[in-house]
Parts: structure tokens; C-alpha cells; sequence
């Protein structure tokens, strides 16, 4: 018999079977981006959960930034295939802060910018234009934007088709 861990599972993702490899919850985010202060005090980093999800033709990433270290509240404040664009209230420790911090993938495909400003956090996540002119074209979307637990979260998808 095997075990789960190493079969993992089959779930069904956008109405193909696919295999999904367990994933460890993690307490800390995996990717850390250090905050360009300006003025006031700000914290040295933004940490993000980025976690891919490989499906037949295409990888899916959820995206959640962990900001609730220094916001009280966020919201949604828009977002189409290309960009989602959030706003969070900045507490009390960290309402003067004057900074940003960016992060650009290894791969190029996607961008992460924190603004920090005026009391706030303005967050957007930003994917590049659908290279379709190469021998191997990539397309890509955000396919859900949200917030949860008081965190964005986003899931944005690249693949080989255009949708």
C-alpha cells in the first residue's frame, strides 16, 4: 500500500483530473521582500505565500500577502486578467510609514509592489502582457480576487492556450 504523501491526491480542477502534491501549511510566508523605508517607521519586510499548482496545461498560483502584521483592515479595491489592486488600513505602529517594497518573479511573469502611505498599504499584483510572438507562447490571468481572513488573496494562472 501506499501512502498518501507519496500518491498524493486527484481532485478535479477546471473540469480535468489532475494529481495534487500535499502542501504542509506553512506559518511563515516563502518569499520575503525587504521595504524601502523613506520616512517614519516601517517594518523590514512584506512576506507572501506563493503557491503553485500544477494542472494540465497551465500553472495555478494562490497569492496571499501576510500583512496583517502591520494593517487593521484590507479590502478589494479592483481587478481585471492583468492587475488586482488592494487597500489596508495601516495600525497604529506603522501609520507613519513611508515606503514600498517590489518583488518581480525569477520567471518575469508577475510583479508584487506595496506602497506604503498616508496611514495606508496599497498592494498590487500585476502579471505581464501575454507573450503570444515567441515558439512557445505563455498567457496569462488572474482568475479570483479576494480578501480572506482579513489578507488578499489572489489566484493568477499561466498557461500555454489562450483562455
Amino acid at each position: 500500500m501506499f501512502s498518501a504523501s507519496w500518491l498524493g491526491s486527484i481532485a478535479l480542477a477546471s473540469g480535468q483530473l489532475v494529481v495534487v502534491q500535499p502542501v504542509q501549511a506553512q506559518k511563515t510566508p516563502n518569499v520575503s521582500i525587504e521595504v524601502d523605508r523613506q520616512s517614519g517607521t516601517c517594518p523590514d519586510t512584506v512576506g507572501l505565500w506563493i503557491l503553485p499548482l500544477s494542472v494540465v496545461g497551465a500553472v495555478e498560483y494562490t497569492v496571499v500577502p501576510n500583512i496583517l502584521p502591520f494593517t487593521d483592515s484590507s479590502k478589494l479595491s479592483g481587478f481585471d486578467r492583468k492587475a488586482a489592486n488592494y487597500e489596508a488600513t495601516l495600525n497604529s505602529q506603522y501609520a507613519s510609514c513611508v515606503g514600498q517594497a517590489e518583488s518581480r518573479s525569477a520567471k518575469k511573469f508577475d510583479r508584487f509592489t506595496f506602497r506604503f502611505e498616508g496611514g495606508k498599504l496599497y498592494f498590487r499584483a500585476e502579471l505581464i502582457p501575454d507573450d503570444i510572438n515567441s515558439d512557445f507562447p505563455t498567457y496569462t490571468r488572474i482568475t479570483y480576487a479576494s480578501v480572506v481572513t482579513k489578507r488578499p488573496y489572489l489566484i493568477w494562472r499561466e498557461s500555454e492556450q489562450q483562455p
